[in-house]
């Protein structure tokens, strides 16, 4: 595990490092925010904290793992040996922690955050670990019970605030992550620009221990949309029908959902996701349970049903049991349902009822001549994506007079499709005035 984490580390150090040397911000972070500790740099914490160096900000960090330490200590980052030491140097302290069992210890621990009952010199504890919302209340109720060594404006004591995240680690790289904060909203506002320099968005859920259960509902709604969508895919599969044809019908009805349109559970059928890189990336199926144990815990304290998160509890905890703890949760069509890999369609189909979504798994061979590809489109009713001749179609110069043509007669052959292309477009627009014409990117 310390391998990865410093496989890891080593990248962001790699591709991070002259950035973080030579910024240079023309906005200085608020001076209440300015010294921030961050404790727990892991995949999410280290790409979190890199972000806040590069807004400005002057870190201090903690971790367990003393590469993590030797590699941010290189970037001129400040290390402290326990988080008590963090404490003392910080205006904010951010936890980032794989449990709320390593929470608990950070904050009332032998030398944590809160050591000896003094006065504490943060006057914000942000914690943005994924834990039981009891948890989060308690820890909340307890850094109430405390002063700060001085007082910031008319705050004489300190905040807690947890703030779990949704997002990946491309996310958290990206800043691009969203908060979902529960505490005191006057210090949820004063935190605001601490936030969205890691994320993009920041929603005020209510009182302590809210945040925490936003995030355990929202993962609990997206396994089981996840497990709904490959259990629906695998199923059409084995009836005859292909995972690209119901995918196409989910995302133009009412089975459209983020498991769906965006983040396809199955192999081949979108780019860029886990799935497409056998299900290595994202968010690790370890994690899913982790969090699906929490909310069943929760559930149970609340004394609400739940037999959706009861079921796919015990999925996850079956896939990390078969050795998939690691694979992304998507991995669940192909480990648990046995969904089968399919190809990307080659080419979209025209259907008025999708509203243009049928374009979103268009694709050409890259060897296709311009001439068949037009004649493709008109044969199946499928606009290219060339504009045509005017304000709405333009077709580039160079397409008309491609230099690798093979031959004359090709080249004048697709300056014919071309014209009817335009013909065939413009007669859909007088058929359906109120839609605009969609070209495929």
């Amino acid at each position: 595990m310390a391998i990865c984490r410093l496989k890891s580390l080593l990248s962001l150090y790699k591709c991070n490092f002259s950035s973080i040397r030579s910024f240079s911000s023309t906005q200085a972070p608020p001076h209440h925010l300015q010294n921030v500790g961050f404790i727990g740099l892991g995949n999410m914490g280290s790409r979190m904290a890199n972000n806040l160096i590069k807004a400005g900000f002057r870190l201090t960090i903690h971790d367990l793992y003393s590469d993590v330490l030797e590699m941010f200590s290189q970037m001129g980052v400040p290390t402290k040996k326990t988080p008590y030491e963090v404490s003392e140097a910080s205006d904010v302290v951010i936890t980032m922690l794989p449990s709320s069992s390593h929470v608990i210890d950070v904050y009332t621990g032998p030398n944590g955050l809160l050591h000896g009952g003094k006065p504490v010199r943060p006057w914000l504890l942000l914690d943005s670990s994924t834990i039981d919302p009891e948890t989060s209340r308690n820890l909340s109720a307890t850094v109430s019970n405390y002063i700060l060594k001085e007082k910031k404006g008319d705050w004489e004591k300190p905040f807690k605030l947890d703030a779990p995240v949704s997002g990946s680690v491309t996310a958290a790289e990206a800043g691009t992550l969203s908060f979902m904060v529960g505490g005191s909203e006057e210090a949820f506002i004063a935190a605001k620009p601490l936030l969205f320099s890691m994320g993009k968005s920041a929603i005020y859920c209510g009182a302590a221990g809210s945040g925490s259960a936003a995030k355990i509902c929202n993962n609990l709604a997206l396994a089981v949309s996840m497990l709904g969508i490959s259990e629906a895919l695998a199923l059409g599969q084995s009836l005859g029908v292909p995972a690209s044809t119901l995918t196409n019908i989910f995302n133009c009805s009412s089975a459209r959902c983020w498991s769906s349109d965006v983040y396809n559970p199955v192999p081949g059928l979108m780019e860029g996701v886990p799935s497409s890189k056998d299900y290595n990336g994202g968010f690790a199926s370890k994690l899913m349970a982790k969090d699906l144990n929490l909310a069943v815990e929760s559930a149970k304290l609340a004394g609400c049903k739940y037999p959706l998160t009861s079921q796919a509890q015990k999925i996850y905890t079956e896939l990390c049991r078969e050795g998939y703890e690691g694979k992304d949760f998507s991995c669940a069509f192909r480990h648990y349902y046995s969904g089968m890999d399919e190809p990307l369609d080659k080419y979209g189909f025209d259907d008025d009822d999708c509203d243009g979504n049928y374009y979103k798994y268009y694709s050409a061979d890259a060897n296709v001549t311009l001439a068949e590809k037009l004649k493709f489109s008109l044969n199946n009713n499928v606009m290219d994506d060339l504009k045509l001749d005017n304000d709405k179609y333009k077709v580039p110069a160079n397409l008309l007079k491609k230099e690798d043509a093979l031959h004359e007669e090709q080249e004048d052959f697709a300056t014919d499709v071309i014209c009817r292309c335009k013909k065939y477009a413009q007669e859909y627009e007088v058929k359906d005035e109120d839609k605009e014409v969609v070209f495929v990117q």
